[in-house]
């Protein structure tokens, strides 16, 4: 029943994450603007804006949306499992996974755009709009969250071998949460670009955060890590 109770709480503070990082990224205080460059206009030479200074820009903004996002999924799944009494060790060994979660979803999450958006530039770029690069794109977008998500939920349940499982099950579970994205939006927002890495329209934006925080918690908590423990 614990751990039920924890899988439950989990995933409803990983939806929570996923809106108040949205919520964050909308206001627009976490838009970087992009820097100008000398650009040559028929003979004319002026400071302005480019494609690349634009991709870069952007990098940045996802960056941030993304570390904030990932901080909270990890922390809320810490949580969810403390809160529920599965840690079970008290004092400040009960932190552990919320500290660990809040710390690998920062990293992680800032490393995905920082690495993934400009190889997408570069190599994907021009196939934008398939089915098979876009899911491949926000796969390793969001595959940061799904190791976040497994170590929370295995350091939280108390269950070391099951830690590996419960991370590697995650990472399945949010390539499969990459299809299901592709899928929905195509069907439920048919004139959207969803199958941009960052989609262009808010609500696209909305759920494509709300598929990796499902996908990332559902496959952490289905492990079977902390069965044993409970």
């Amino acid at each position: 029943m614990k751990l039920a109770a924890a899988g439950g709480a989990a995933a409803a503070l990983s939806l929570l994450a996923a809106a108040l990082a949205w919520a964050a990224g909308e206001s627009g205080r976490l838009d970087f603007a992009p820097a100008t460059a000398k650009v040559n206009v028929m003979g004319t030479v002026g400071d302005s804006t480019t494609s690349e200074t634009r991709a870069a820009a952007q990098v940045r903004s996802t960056a941030v949306v993304y570390a904030i996002f990932g901080g909270l999924l990890g922390l809320g799944i810490g949580a969810a499992v403390a809160l529920v009494g599965l840690v079970g060790r008290g004092g400040r060994a009960g932190y552990l996974p919320m500290l660990a979660g809040l710390v690998a979803g920062v990293v992680a999450g800032a490393a995905g755009p920082i690495v993934v958006l400009p190889l997408y530039s570069r190599l994907v770029l021009d196939r934008a709009g398939e089915f098979l690069p876009s899911m491949a794109t926000h796969a390793a977008l969001w595959l940061g969250f799904g190791v976040t998500a497994g170590l929370a939920w295995g350091l939280g349940v108390g269950d070391r071998r099951g830690l590996v499982r419960s991370v590697l099950m995650s990472v399945l579970c949010v390539a499969l949460g990459a299809v299901i994205y592709e899928v929905l939006s195509a069907i439920a927002m048919p004139t959207s670009v969803t199958t941009d890495p960052v989609p262009a329209e808010a609500p696209a934006r909305l759920m494509a955060l709300a598929c990796a925080a499902l996908s990332a918690c559902l496959g952490a908590v289905f492990s079977g890590a902390g069965r044993a423990a409970t």
